[in-house]
């Protein structure tokens, strides 16, 4: 499986961050592993990123639902800001909705190449990495 250089988990549920951290870890899937609560705070993260050569993550996990800016809020602003530039880093979603619209509304957004219901187990990350 392909080993990651940057893995950025965006998810207000640190036992969710905590438990995809280990997983990611258990995996071998990256050696640098962020999270962040919430989209603004990923935002500004990603913008930091493109000031440095090589930083930007090529796998990037997003909740839908956060407090200050949600993960849909977030997509909207990645596909304008830094999808173009940045078309190599992998974008999965995650959920713990049951909501079919939810899992539409995420799959509409081009930048993304994946979904995982919540809570994340080692062999739906696994499928989906693969």
């Amino acid at each position: 499986m392909k080993k990651y250089n940057q893995i950025l988990i965006i998810d207000d549920d640190e036992i969710n961050n905590y438990v995809t951290t280990k997983f990611i870890k258990k995996m071998d899937l990256s050696d640098v592993v962020d999270t962040i609560s919430n989209g603004s705070s990923a935002i500004n993260y990603l913008e930091k990123c493109e000031g440095s050569k090589g930083k930007f993550p090529d796998l990037i996990i997003v909740d839908i639902s956060m407090p200050i800016m949600d993960g849909l809020e977030f997509l909207e602003i990645y596909e304008q800001r830094f999808w173009k530039k940045h078309k190599a880093t992998k974008m999965v979603v995650i959920t713990a909705s049951i909501r079919e619209k939810d899992k539409e509304d995420a799959m509409s957004f081009k930048c993304i190449s994946g979904f995982l219901n919540k809570p994340v187990d080692v062999d739906s990350l696994t499928r989906l990495l693969k």
